[in-house]
């Protein structure tokens, strides 16, 4: 048998810090009929066995960013240089906890079959909300004045959780429909 028996980690690092037990052979559990720099090297070995566990361990809980802007592409990685040009893109790309940054410029939504300009359908969780904010000091304009379609049209329909939306320019959002007086979405 080797001396590493076995590592065992308790808990959630999110909540509660990672608690790390190791138990680490004969070598570890006792050290009382050794020399004193076999028990030194012994302390060592165990300690450094901790500590790599607890760093393989060890997940940071860090949120992605992913940017859109009106001259990306889809095909993109969503970055700050490489942005995507659709916010429906980016929602893929997301996760709980994740920010869209949204650059300045005009986005224009049209056609006249599609009914909803953005369908935001993905949820965040309590706690980590996913964020499509305007980026720094700039205004990203949605406009749907092109999207004219014989229903009700919905420039943005709500259906996810723990959303946060800030900084957007909303503009255009046409309601065509004569014989109806209520409105859904944004």
């Amino acid at each position: 048998m080797t001396h590493l028996d076995a590592l065992v980690f308790r808990g959630s690092v999110a909540r509660r810090g990672l608690e790390l037990v190791a138990h680490v052979g004969q070598g570890c559990r006792s050290a009382s009929d050794k020399t004193p720099r076999l028990k030194i090297m012994t302390f060592r070995f165990c300690f450094s066995w901790a500590v790599v566990a607890g760093l393989l361990a060890w997940q940071p809980a860090t949120a992605a960013e992913f940017y859109v802007h009106p001259d990306g592409q889809d095909a993109n990685p969503g970055t700050l240089a490489q942005p995507f040009a659709t916010v429906t893109r980016a929602q893929e790309a997301v996760s709980p906890g994740d920010t869209v940054w949204l650059r300045g410029g005009k986005y224009v939504f049209s056609g006249t079959k599609r009914e909803i300009g953005i369908l935001l359908n993905k949820s965040g969780q309590e706690g980590k909300r996913i964020n499509y904010w305007a980026y720094q000091d700039e205004t990203p304009i949605l406009d749907f004045h092109q999207l004219v379609t014989p229903v009700r049209i919905r420039g943005i329909s709500v259906k996810g959780n723990w959303l946060h939306l800030k900084g957007l320019e909303i503009r255009g959002v046409q309601q065509i429909l004569t014989n109806t007086n209520e409105s859904w979405g944004i």
